[in-house]
Order: C-alpha cells, then structure tokens, then sequence
C-alpha cells in the first residue's frame, strides 16, 4: 500500500540492516566503543522507520482487508502456475482506506502479470492453455478476430501490477462514452468523495468533458466511425478505468480459480481494446466459453456490462 517516505523508508531499513550486522560484530569482539559508535548511528535510521512496513506486511494486511477478494501471488501461482519471487511482486499502490472502501464497494485486488512460466508471453490463448481446470474454450467472432489481428490486439497482455475492479458491471450500456461518463460519477461519487482528485484523473476528467460535444458533433456529421473510435480509444478516462480483453479473462480465470465464482456470467464485458474500423471489444463469460466479439455481433440474451478497473 502507498507509504509516506518510501524510498527514505527503504534506505533507512537496508543501512539499519547492515549497521546491526556491524553492532553484533563489534559486540562479538568486545569493542564497547565502536558498538556504542554504531547505536548512535543507528537512531536516526530508527525514527525514519517509525511506522515503515515491509512488502510481507504490507501483503498481509491488504489480504486481511480483502479476504478472498485478495488475489496476490499465491492466486496467481494456483492459476496459472507462476511463481513470483517477493522482489518482482510490486508494492500495492492503494491506501489501507482506499482497500477498506474497495471491500465495502464490493471491489477485488488482483496482481496481474504478462509473462507465463515458460518465459513466454502470457496472451489470451496461453492462458487457455495453462489454466486447464478453469479454462473454456475462448470462442471469437470471425470478424473481430481478423480486426484484432489485423491490429496486433489478439496478442495483447495483462498489464503488470496491481488493480482494484469492480464484480458488477456499473452500468448496462452499449455506448462507450456512456460507459464512461458513468465511471467518472462513480469515481467523484465513491471513491474520490472527500478528499482530493489525483492530477491523473483530475485532467481525465477534463478531457473528457471537451471530447463530449466534439464526439457528438462528429456523429451528427456522419464522420468516420474509426475517428469516433480513436478519439474514446485514447481518451484517458478510457486508459485509467478500462480493462482489455486479456485483462477481463485473466482476472475472471483467477477469480474462478481461487473462488469457486464465474464473474460477470452471462454478460458482456465492455473493454479498452478497439479495433479501430470495427468498435470496442466486449468480452462474454458463459458457463462453457468466453466469447469476443463487437456487441452487435455477439448473439447471446446476456446484456452489456462496464466494469472499473482502476490501477492507482
């Protein structure tokens, strides 16, 4: 989680380490004065790190907040078989507040990674291999699969690190600037209510609210659906609180995996992912397959979903 004087923090705690290394050989030696050298050295390092966590107390309080929603390396291990030692885990980026808001929101913490444990890059099919027992079938739709591919998108990885997302979807929209203004009140309304707006989103915000009648006024012009596209793709809004296609099957793999639950069954998940001649991505979660395909195209009852899915 966020600690106040990180990098302070972690070099007191290392030249700590060392200055008992040096204390407990002086003493072995019986050379009083350079032992009481080495004390005083070490009281300012001692007051630095005066509330200082270590990763593994870190970890375990988050995990202690979330319960099963806390899905760290050992999930990840369960899923898909990959080890992470402690100095590749990154730390958490969220305060212990914003977790005990995230568990009330009914929100999980998952640490994503891109790599399988062959080296290789951890794609939407390798997954499918590798998560055998919670794998299904990923079925995508012939027209999507030539767009992502077209794009390089059908390759596309988890980001590594951690997020906090939603298990149900915030709203039921198949309109992605809808999608998005909806996330934003979410935002103001539960998660940045009270306190300041990071300068991240503060800007998202804005820009957004300037793309509003620009995006409206190119619609009403019949413009281009791949300059539509372009223009929510690489809005930050869209960035900050989107997951991609990976995203969405690797934390629903994981979720299963270490829960026993499908998230999001039946529906169908907006994500980030665009092929820009075609439309955003959504991603479906049935009881025997996941299914990728542009909303119109995907033919099951299940309604479209946006989830959040937030970073830091």
């Amino acid at each position: 989680m966020k600690e106040t004087n990180e990098t302070t923090a972690e070099e007191s705690n290392e030249e700590l380490s060392n200055l008992k290394g040096a204390l407990q050989q002086a003493l072995d030696e019986g050379d009083m004065q350079r032992a009481g050298s080495l004390k005083e050295k070490m009281l300012p390092h001692l007051e630095t790190l005066k509330g200082f966590k270590t990763n593994a107390d870190i970890f375990k309080e988050a995990e202690e907040i979330m319960g099963k929603d806390f899905l760290g390396p050992q999930a990840i291990e369960n899923t898909f078989g990959i080890h992470l030692e402690s100095k590749d885990v990154p730390k958490i980026p969220f305060s212990k507040e914003e977790l005990e808001n995230a568990k009330i929101l009914a929100q999980f913490l998952v640490l994503r990674t891109d790599k399988a444990p062959d080296g290789k890059d951890l794609t939407i099919m390798k997954m499918e291999k590798i998560a055998k027992d919670v794998s299904k079938p990923i079925m995508v739709g012939r027209q999507c699969k030539r767009a992502l591919k077209k794009e390089g998108l059908i390759n596309e990885l988890p980001r590594k690190g951690w997020a906090l997302v939603t298990k149900h979807p915030l709203d039921y929209n198949v309109d992605v600037m809808s999608h998005n203004a909806t996330v934003i009140g979410y935002l103001k309304r539960n998660i940045f209510d009270g306190q300041e707006i990071p300068i991240e989103y503060e800007r998202a915000f804005e820009e957004f609210a300037a793309a509003l009648d620009f995006v409206k006024d190119l619609r009403i012009r019949g413009g281009k659906k791949s300059e539509n596209n372009d223009i929510i793709k690489n809005l930050k809004i869209t960035e900050l609180t989107k997951p991609s296609v990976s995203e969405v099957i690797y934390d629903s793999l994981v979720y299963q995996k270490n829960n026993g639950i499908i998230l999001q069954k039946d529906l169908a998940i907006l994500t980030k992912s665009c092929p820009l001649s075609k439309g955003f991505v959504f991603v479906g979660s049935g009881e025997n397959n996941f299914y990728l395909d542009f909303f119109s195209s995907i033919k099951h009852s299940g309604k479209p979903g946006a989830t959040l899915s937030r970073r830091s």
